[in-house]
C-alpha cells in the first residue's frame, strides 16, 4: 500500500465523515473521496509536528532570547548577528534574512515599544503563511505598540511559534513609585546619581541631560526624594513659564486678610465718656511648621533604564 502525500501543514478546522451513499473514489491523484478523511487528519498532524518541533527549539534556545537589540532604523536582518534575540524597535521596516544560510528551526523574536508599530517584512522568495490567521495581510506583519512575535524558519517558511501583548514591561523613562526600599530588576531610584551613559545607553537616549550632567561620559537621573511631582503644563497655562524636567521651590499663594482693631483709651469710669477712639490693624502670632504640605505617604520614585 503506496503512502499518502499529505498536500499541506495547516490546521483542518473539519475532518470530513464518509457516509453510506459516498463514492468509493481514491481519484486520479489519491485525494479523491476515500482518502479525504484520512488526508485531513494528515495536515493536522504536520501542522502539530511543526510546532511541537518549534516548542523543543525555543525550550533550547529560549535562554539566548533573553539578549535585547534595540534598532533604530530600517534593518535587513542577517542570521549571525540577531538570530535568537529579541529584537525590540519602533516606527521602522524590518525584513527578515535571506534564505540562504538559514538552519531549520533558527528564532527570531520581535517587540514594538509602546511608542510606534513596527513592521515584519518578508524577504524575497519567501512567505509567512500564518500571517493571515493572525489578522494581518499575507506576508507582512505589523506589530501594534505593546506586541511581541516569535517567527521560525521551519521546512522552507516562516512560522509563527507565539504572538503575545508585552503589559509587564515599562518603556525607559517611566518613573513610578514603590511601597519599598528594595530597587526592582531594571530600575535605578531618582536620586539624582550620576550613571554611565554607555552602561544606561537607553535611559541615556530617552531623557539626556535634562536632569544634569558631570561630564560628557555620564548623566543624572532626576532626584525626587522627598519631592512632589507636578504634570508638566506644557502649554495649558496653569503654570505657565516651566520647562520639561524644571524645580519649583514651596511657596504660598499672595492674598490678605482684613482684622479692624478697634478700641478706647482714657475717659470716664466706664472708658467711653471724654475717651480717645483708637483703630488700627495688628498681626498675629506665628504658627505651624517648616513647611506646607498635604497629607502624604512615604514611597520611593524609581526610573525604569
Amino acid at each position: 500500500m503506496a503512502n499518502l502525500t499529505e498536500d499541506g501543514s495547516s490546521y483542518e478546522v473539519g475532518i470530513y465523515q464518509l457516509e453510506r451513499a459516498d463514492p468509493i473514489d481514491a481519484g486520479i491523484s489519491g485525494n479523491g473521496i476515500a482518502n479525504l478523511q484520512a488526508l485531513k487528519l494528515a495536515n493536522r498532524t504536520a501542522y502539530l509536528k511543526i510546532h511541537v518541533d518549534a516548542l523543543e527549539v525555543l525550550r533550547d534556545r529560549g535562554p539566548v532570547m533573553r539578549a535585547v537589540v534595540t534598532l533604530s532604523a530600517d534593518t535587513t536582518l542577517d542570521r549571525a548577528t540577531h538570530m535568537g534575540k529579541l529584537i525590540e524597535c519602533s516606527g521602522f521596516v524590518l525584513t527578515l534574512p535571506l534564505t540562504a544560510g538559514m538552519v531549520e528551526g533558527d528564532l527570531f523574536a520581535f517587540r514594538a515599544a509602546l511608542t510606534a508599530s513596527v513592521t515584519i517584512r518578508k524577504n524575497t522568495a519567501q512567505t509567512i503563511p500564518d500571517a493571515v490567521l493572525y489578522g494581518y495581510a499575507a506576508d507582512d506583519i505589523v506589530l501594534q505598540p505593546g506586541e511581541q512575535v516569535v517567527l521560525i524558519w521551519k521546512a522552507g517558511v516562516w512560522k509563527i511559534l507565539s504572538f503575545s501583548q508585552f503589559t509587564i514591561s515599562s518603556p525607559v523613562g517611566t518613573v513610578a513609585a514603590f511601597a519599598s526600599a528594595n530597587v526592582p530588576t531594571g530600575w535605578v531610584k531618582c536620586n539624582g546619581a550620576s550613571l554611565d551613559r554607555t552602561t544606561y545607553a537607553r535611559l541615556f537616549a530617552n531623557i539626556g541631560i535634562l536632569y544634569g550632567t558631570a561630564d560628557g561620559s555620564h548623566f543624572n537621573v532626576p532626584d525626587l526624594r522627598g519631592e512632589f511631582v507636578r504634570g508638566w503644563d506644557d502649554g495649558r497655562g496653569v503654570d505657565t513659564g516651566r520647562a520639561i524636567a524644571t524645580a519649583q521651590s514651596d511657596l504660598f499663594k499672595a492674598h490678605s486678610h482684613t482684622w479692624f482693631n478697634f478700641f478706647m483709651s482714657g475717659g470716664g469710669a466706664t472708658g467711653f465718656p471724654g475717651g480717645s477712639a483708637h483703630a488700627g490693624t495688628d498681626t498675629t502670632g506665628s504658627t505651624g511648621g517648616s513647611e506646607t504640605r498635604p497629607r502624604n505617604v512615604a514611597m520611593m520614585y524609581c526610573i525604569k533604564y
